[in-house]
């Protein structure tokens, strides 16, 4: 089962690859940079105002909602470009289904994995030369101080983010399943106007930081008096979305 399954994700993967070669459309190209910078602005609005801004380079909250985007856009080429590679091969409904959520998954950890990974290298580079030429400016005991307290100060933003990822993901690709394009494009509106809406209704009710007189949402929020009640209701709602998007992707799936 387990090569069963290696062997489909990989036929994805080629159906992907296929379809981004062969299919390049550059008005596409330019609506999909314009959601993309859309986004960026809207992220750089909610989130915007950290005080390490090089350590919140290495945290998902700027990419929450990018990430599970950008996947669900790919697995929307794979389904409604040009080949279809996938349904070539003699498996179930379920079974494909199931492996689309799966590859969409895979993607978001593949390309995090590398922002992470590009991340680290460039600060890694940047400290190195910091401390080649001026090493009396290096202070890593500070800098280990910083990269804890900011951990410590955002575990629960970051519970609330890893939720929002995988509601974001698994809606978005039973989405996906939807054949009218109108109704699907409508879908993923209403999805963006309900995510970012209440990610700023949430910042305006939070509270504002004594160090720095301002809200900033992942610090503000770990101080929230609610935060607790809000994760609650929020990995709730994330179990029932997800559970129901695998099965609504399973009926809409033709």
């Amino acid at each position: 089962m387990i090569k069963k399954i290696f062997e489909y994700q990989r036929l994805l993967l080629n159906s992907l690859s296929m379809n981004r070669v062969e299919n390049y459309n550059p008005f596409k190209f330019f609506v999909g940079t314009v959601i993309f910078f859309i986004m960026i602005y809207m992220n750089i609005i909610i989130f915007g105002g950290n005080a390490e801004p090089t350590i919140s380079f290495l945290k998902p909250t700027s990419l929450f909602i990018i990430l599970p985007v950008v996947s669900v856009w790919q697995i929307n080429m794979i389904f409604y470009d040009k080949e279809r590679l996938f349904e070539l091969a003699p498996v179930n409904r379920k079974f494909t289904v199931l492996n689309v959520f799966l590859f969409a998954s895979l993607l978001v950890l593949t390309i995090y994995v590398i922002f992470i990974a590009f991340g680290y290298i460039v600060i890694g580079i940047i400290i190195g030369i910091v401390y080649l030429f001026f090493p009396e400016n290096v202070d890593f005991n500070f800098a280990e101080e910083v990269i804890v307290n900011q951990v410590i100060n955002t575990v629960k933003a970051d519970i609330l983010m890893f939720i929002l990822l995988l509601i974001i993901l698994f809606v978005g690709t039973a989405i996906v399943f939807i054949n009218d394009k109108k109704i699907r494009m409508l879908s993923y509106l209403c999805g963006s106007i309900i995510s970012y809406g209440f990610l700023v209704v949430l910042k305006f009710k939070m509270p504002i930081l004594l160090n720095t007189g301002k809200v900033v949402f992942m610090e503000s929020f770990s101080i929230m008096p609610q935060a607790n009640i809000i994760l609650v209701i929020s990995a709730i709602i994330g179990i029932i979305l997800c559970v129901s998007s695998v099965v609504f992707a399973n009926k809409m799936y033709t």
